[in-house]
């Protein structure tokens, strides 16, 4: 598939998605591996939109307190994983094949193929460096979204040597076995590969459909926020910003708009859509009336991000300009990084100075800068702009899991329907989600 695919139809590109992940489960990967000989060919497996960057997943988001669901709405689902993830059931995927791990799996075994075969062909050095560089990207930013899903979140406080993480794949040959790392080894594995790298890839990228240096930088902060390293990941996010820090001002935007923000817009840094889940689409998915009613009248992400649904509000604010829903890095996330960053490490004055100038982007001109000089309101209204920022991007699940380790911050989440009430309890065992029962009866 072409790049660009993605900058089609919503509903193309979704059908395109799935049909992309369910190709990779009919057939048997390795065959294709003797025909790839030239450097064309494997430029051209990292170029397929398809697969490398239109099928992360979402799922998660729909097991979140940013969402709602109406109970008429709910039982009349299909898709079986969308409706267990709701309620947080024990047995997620049932038996189907198709389904976050294995999309992100697939995408592991591009990058696998990639980096395997590139000794074996021709070509330029630079050019060499510059794929094993994106592949090296892709293949961690898959991993990492695998963790979030299917493994617990880094306790700093605890050996984590202990706990069970991800199999991290690092061959093409999927019949070989691949035994599950324990987190510590699934995070050291993730962080090593965008370190490599981050020595080979372009500051910018020519597509943002493509990794960068500066992507690689967002990416690890990313990483870094979820096991709790506050110190690395302000490193990281300085790091990212330094190369490029341009905000949408959402004044510019038409609220009016079906979908007001466009694709690849100048605060994204690398473009990555979900293959989504009909939970969470325009039909169905409804935004948390509580988190709605933080989104004060001044605010223009209040009109920007929501439709009105007769007094339910769903989301329209994605970043691919259409209903997929947007997983990439931008800098806007960036600068609450860097807001939360400071503030736990004590710098009031310096988070300041990144959560100000974001919010001056999303405000109208009645906006007052934030300048209380108590660190922990402080850390609280940087937290409760990051929900409000990035939702309905996948993040609130790692959110919820890693603010869950401290008692300030920790949520239970209760959802009713039909007289049953479901609870979702700070770490609770829940927030690691079962790998598909295929992978265990495969090994």
């Amino acid at each position: 598939m072409k790049r660009g695919i993605f900058f089609g139809a919503g509903a193309t590109f979704l059908v395109m998605a799935l049909m992309a992940c369910e190709k990779f489960l009919d057939t048997k990967p390795n065959d294709s591996l003797s025909t790839i000989e030239t450097i064309e060919e494997l430029t051209r497996l990292l170029n397929n939109t398809d697969i490398m960057n239109s099928a992360f997943p979402v799922l998660q988001e729909g097991g979140t307190d940013n969402v709602y669901v109406l109970p008429e709405a709910w039982a009349a689902l299909t898709n079986i994983a969308a409706k267990n993830f709701y309620i947080w059931n024990d047995d997620i995927f049932g038996d189907s094949d198709f389904n976050e791990w294995s999309c992100l799996y697939e995408m592991i075994y591009y990058a696998n193929v990639v980096l395997e075969k590139l000794p074996d062909v021709d070509g330029d050095l630079s050019q060499k460096n510059l794929l094993k560089g994106r592949a090296l990207f892709f293949r961690a930013f898959a991993h990492y979204e695998a963790a979030q899903i299917f493994a617990p979140v880094y306790d700093p406080m605890i050996d984590n040597s202990m706990s069970k993480g991800i199999p991290i794949r690092t061959t093409a040959d999927v019949s070989a076995t691949i035994e599950w790392a324990d987190l510590e080894k699934t995070y050291v594995h993730i962080k090593h590969d965008v370190m490599e790298a981050l020595e080979l890839l372009p500051d910018l990228a020519e597509h943002k459909t493509d990794p960068s240096k500066q992507a690689a930088f967002a990416l690890l902060a990313r990483i870094c926020l979820a096991m709790s390293d506050y110190e690395s990941a302000k490193d990281f996010a300085s790091r990212a910003l330094a190369i490029q820090d341009d905000l949408l001002d959402y004044s510019e935007l038409d609220p009016a708009s079906n979908y007001p923000i466009a694709i690849g817009n100048k605060e994204v840094i690398f473009h990555a859509a979900t293959f989504g889940r009909p939970i969470l689409n325009l039909a169905n998915g409804r935004i948390d009336t509580g988190l709605y009613s933080k989104y004060e009248d001044n605010d223009y992400r209040k009109e920007i991000f929501f439709r009105d649904r007769g007094g339910t509000y769903s989301f329209k604010g994605s970043y691919t300009g259409s209903s997929v829903l947007f997983s990439g890095l931008t800098t806007a996330e960036l600068y609450l990084v860097l807001s939360e960053c400071e503030v736990r490490l004590g710098n009031v004055i310096e988070s300041l100075s990144y959560i100000n100038p974001l919010l001056e982007k999303r405000f109208d001109g009645s906006f007052t800068s934030i300048d209380t000089p108590d660190a922990e309101s402080l850390l609280v209204i940087i937290l409760e702009e990051r929900r409000k920022e990035l939702v309905f991007r996948g993040l609130r699940w790692m959110d919820l899991k890693r603010l869950n380790l401290d008692v300030r911050f920790q949520k239970v989440i209760t959802r009713e329907l039909f007289g049953n009430t479901y609870v979702l309890l700070p770490q609770s065992e829940k927030y690691v989600v079962p790998a598909p029962r295929l992978v265990y009866a495969v090994d």
